[in-house]
């Protein structure tokens, strides 16, 4: 069964994405005194330099201004004046100083999923803007383990779930990013909820995952989170039993391939055991169709949607 069950921050939580557009949009207009911003394709050339030095500088609003300033001396051919830099760097410092906007109904899906789950949280990004977030979002108390990792891949997953000391069949992630929260939990053998934010960062899209899991959900809002946590943690629980009682009958017909005759000698009894053997045939599909089936609460599969 489902015992453990951790959010995202950014985008699940609370407001981010928002944040480093505006941001981007501001840093366009800046480059505009110096370059045709169009032409020069300044969005696409700023994620190139983001996507180099991801692995120097990690995920961030540090990350993202160390990288526009990178990025403007080289489009402006080093043109670009010190008090612009300034500028660039102001930038950056409104991102991690920007009030923490929880999304809609986030503190009531969070407290309902904590009456029936121990909560974590797990988040990747700067370590010290991260915490900042955690500590004025007000909702540190429901979780009783947050990690902020640098990448959200399977080690990493696997790593939490080792020293939380669970099997990933006990785990459930919620999360809006394909890429981070969806396709490596699932590829792990865990569950998980999808919830789509409306902006997605160009570094995070493109990661595609198996709609058709039936160990995963989506949902559109943060009311609908707990019914998804609930209903997959039923259909993992729904899944086990009809599991067990197939390997039962296909060890009881493995057992019966040799019966005891009337002489004491074993011998095959044809009949039954093919009738026994179509019996755990027909049970196993029947698994198998029933563990793909979303449990009847309203809460669709994301292969549904």
């Amino acid at each position: 069964m489902i015992t453990h069950v951790a959010f995202d921050a950014d985008d699940t939580l609370w407001h981010s994405e928002g944040h480093y557009r505006a941001a981007q949009s501001a840093y366009e207009t800046l480059l505009a005194s110096y370059i045709d911003v169009a032409d020069a394709n300044v969005h696409a050339r700023l994620l190139d330099v983001e996507r180099r030095n991801i692995k120097r500088f990690g995920y961030g609003a540090k990350g993202m201004t160390l990288s526009m300033v990178e990025a403007a001396i080289a489009m402006t051919d080093a043109r670009i004046s010190a008090v612009d830099i300034q500028r660039i760097v102001e930038l950056g410092v409104a991102v991690l100083e920007h009030p923490v906007e929880l999304l809609p109904g986030i503190v009531e899906a969070v407290a309902d999923v904590a009456s029936d789950f121990t909560l974590l949280l797990i988040t990747k990004g700067d370590l010290f803007h991260q915490e900042a977030k955690i500590a004025r979002s007000g909702l540190s108390g429901w979780f009783h383990r947050i990690e902020i990792v640098s990448e959200k891949d399977i080690p990493t997953y696997q790593r939490v779930l080792d020293e939380v000391g669970i099997e990933p069949a006990r785990f459930l992630m919620v999360g809006n990013s394909p890429g981070s929260d969806i396709a490596p939990v699932l590829a792990l053998g865990a569950a998980a909820v999808y919830v789509p934010y409306h902006l997605l960062w160009a570094m995070e899209a493109g990661h595609g995952f198996d709609v058709t899991s039936p160990r995963l959900r989506q949902v559109t809002s943060a009311a609908d989170i707990p019914a998804a946590v609930r209903a997959n943690s039923l259909r993992h629980d729904r899944s086990r039993w009809h599991s067990r009682r197939c390997r039962h009958l296909t060890r009881c017909a493995a057992r019966s391939t040799l019966a005891i005759g009337p002489s004491g000698a074993r011998h095959e009894s044809s009949s039954f055991v093919d009738r026994f053997r179509d019996l755990a045939v027909r049970v196993c599909r029947q698994c198998e169709t029933r563990s793909a089936q979303p449990a009847d609460d309203g809460v669709r599969g994301a292969a549904n949607q």
